[in-house]
């Protein structure tokens, strides 16, 4: 247990474990909004070399993929985010290691997290997932060995909020990446631009969702409109596409250039009805992605019915 007291506006806790390594945690107000500014020093008071560590660990259970709203281990190693989803993978093994650079590293779920930023990316060392004694599994970073006597001090700025894009960037340090948009993120992040701009008109997030879908398709119009009229070419076309398949059965080469001679008489292109689709689908899986992971939709009012209440974790 910690004996916790407060000094201004800083609370201090501080402990000494049964190995003889004394602990020291300050935490101060950030000055941004979901931010505390955190000191963690140690000091060896045994006779023994100690390894310490610090790192943020929650109650978990079950899967956290991507259609499941659970709370899981998070970190950002190496230029990306990396997630233990399955928590049988930390079965077995005593943890899950990765390497650096890591910029950050907590727990969190699809729309909050609270993690720890160190003043200084780690590159070296280790981060590991683990499960701790009293059964809860966090994310930590194991320090250097303190020798008998020693002290280490480790700075760190703490985030505990929601996955607020903007306010995210504006903190730096890639905290943006753990809004995972996939790979349409480009097109997910005008989407949620272009939607919060109607949110500010209508008010309702019901209301400027069906606004943005019109918004998008009516965009697209003019492609859906190119994509129709080549489809019912096609389809005009099909009873002599038929003949001709029965009339040169024996000889598919000579089909083949019949064909493509009927097409270009007609004007028909043959992918005229497809490329107009494939080229809207990444837009409407952008959408789809922020409907699912955009914090500003979280426990909103969608017209006149209201989502249940849900309790932000980390809010």
């Amino acid at each position: 247990a910690y004996r916790v007291t407060k000094d201004g506006d800083r609370v201090l806790a501080r402990r000494v474990r049964p190995d003889g390594l004394a602990i020291t945690k300050i935490y101060t107000p950030g000055e941004v909004a979901h931010t505390t500014r955190v000191s963690v020093t140690f000091e060896n008071r045994s006779s023994a070399p100690i390894k310490p560590w610090v790192g943020v660990a929650d109650e978990m259970s079950g899967d956290a993929g991507r259609f499941m709203n659970a709370v899981s281990p998070v970190l950002h190693s190496d230029g990306g985010v990396e997630h233990v989803e399955d928590l049988e993978d930390l079965a077995g093994a005593e943890f899950e290691t990765f390497d650096g650079p890591i910029e950050w590293w907590g727990v969190g779920d699809r729309y909050f997290f609270a993690v720890l930023i160190p003043d200084e990316p780690i590159a070296e060392g280790q981060i590991v997932v683990a499960e701790t004694p009293g059964g809860r599994v966090g994310v930590f970073h194991q320090g250097e060995v303190l020798s008998p006597g020693d002290k280490s001090t480790l700075q760190f700025t703490a985030y505990s909020g929601p996955k607020d894009l903007d306010a995210l960037k504006a903190l730096g340090h890639e905290l943006e990446d753990a809004v995972e948009f996939g790979w349409f993120g480009f097109f997910a992040k005008i989407l949620l631009f272009v939607l919060k701009l109607f949110q500010r008109g209508v008010v309702n997030w019901g209301v400027a969702i069906i606004t943005l879908t019109v918004f998008v398709k009516l965009l697209f119009f003019p492609l859906t409109q190119k994509s129709f009229e080549s489809s019912r070419k096609m389809q005009a076309l099909q009873p002599k596409l038929n003949a001709m398949k029965e009339k040169f059965k024996d000889n598919k080469e000579l089909q083949t250039q019949e064909t493509m001679k009927l097409f270009k008489e007609h004007k028909v292109n043959p992918m005229g009805g497809c490329l107009p689709t494939l080229v809207q689908f990444p837009v409407w899986i952008a959408l789809y992605n922020v409907m699912l992971y955009s914090v500003e939709l979280y426990d909103t009012q969608v017209l006149y019915l209201q989502d249940p209440p849900q309790a932000a974790p980390y809010g």
